[in-house]
């Protein structure tokens, strides 16, 4: 019988899907007690049916919409014989990316958001952590609930919608553009807040947290006479001034922690980003004391500027 998908566990044992409702043919024998308690515990305490002479064993007895999985014969002799179903217990030792998968799966299940929400968010907690975030209510305040977030990402743009470097620096050399890069962190929100936290932001999605902007230099003007070029005017104006960006749609970490923990991640993402940085200084001819200054100046990004545990 053709089935549309398949469910895999961490112990590669299957549950299966028809590709429409259906039941087993005939009853070729009644579940033994320990057959039943194996189903019931690890995959659905709902009702299944007895095994049919076509060797399945459904979900729901085909009686409803669960009626739409089953599981095989032998595969539920050989799971039992290994002792070994789709769940486990919260005190046992699992990486955090076997969380993460079982629960992905997991949340294919009919009334098991919950439950794999936290097998999910246990998983994220284990290898990312969780930053927790004063959403914005977009009028410059933040709304009275706050967001977990988790597995923070960074997007490192150049200047305003520069795709290169040089670019960056031909529309800074005719004044059209400061030299600035900016980091925008992502974050995904946790599954429990998911399911219960109303704000007005599309949680199943990515979500934009903060922008961290570094100004370098101020936009090149041809009639300054008190320079020879562009790389004595970027030699004598440049500046190193790492800031959060905020407007009155930006989000905020809504404690101290959340920031000190960003700060140490950040680092990670500007390391990530020095070839880049390092092509505009090789080009207006920056040195190595300017690459550590550049660094420097996210590093020393004040950790209260990144928080506001008021609201």
């Amino acid at each position: 019988m053709e089935y549309v998908k398949t469910f895999e566990n961490f112990n590669s044992r299957i549950l299966r899907q028809f590709d429409e409702l259906d039941s087993p043919d005939g009853v070729k024998r009644t579940l033994t007690s320990d057959e039943n308690e194996f189903l019931r515990k690890y995959y659905s305490d709902f009702s299944w049916s007895s095994p049919g002479y076509n060797g399945l064993i459904v979900l729901g007895g085909g009686m409803s919409r669960l009626g739409e999985y089953y599981i095989t014969e032998e595969d539920l002799a050989n799971m039992m014989k290994d002792g070994v179903g789709y769940d486990f217990s919260f005190n046992e030792e699992l990486s955090p990316d076997l969380y993460i998968r079982a629960g992905q799966k997991l949340k294919n299940y009919k009334g098991k958001r919950k439950r794999a929400g936290r097998l999910i968010d246990r998983g994220h907690e284990e290898k990312f952590g969780f930053y927790k975030v004063n959403i914005s209510n977009n009028c410059g305040g933040y709304q009275s609930n706050k967001v977990n977030f988790t597995d923070l990402s960074c997007e490192f743009t150049i200047g305003y919608g520069k795709k290169s470097i040089d670019e960056l620096i031909e529309s800074w050399k005719l004044g059209e553009s400061s030299l600035f890069f900016t980091y925008i962190i992502y974050g995904i929100a946790s599954e429990a807040d998911k399911i219960s936290s109303s704000t007005n932001l599309d949680l199943d999605e990515k979500v934009e947290i903060i922008k961290i902007m570094v100004y370098l230099c101020d936009s090149y003007h041809d009639e300054t006479v008190n320079y020879s070029g562009t790389n004595d005017y970027f030699e004598n104006e440049k500046v190193f001034n790492a800031s959060p960006s905020y407007d009155q749609r930006s989000h905020i970490f809504s404690d101290r922690r959340s920031a000190y923990r960003f700060k140490k991640l950040l680092k990670g993402f500007v390391d990530e980003s020095m070839d880049t940085v390092n092509d505009l200084f090789s080009i207006l001819g920056g040195d190595s004391k300017d690459i550590e200054k550049y660094k420097s100046s996210l590093a020393n990004i004040p950790t209260n500027s990144l928080y506001d545990d008021e609201n």
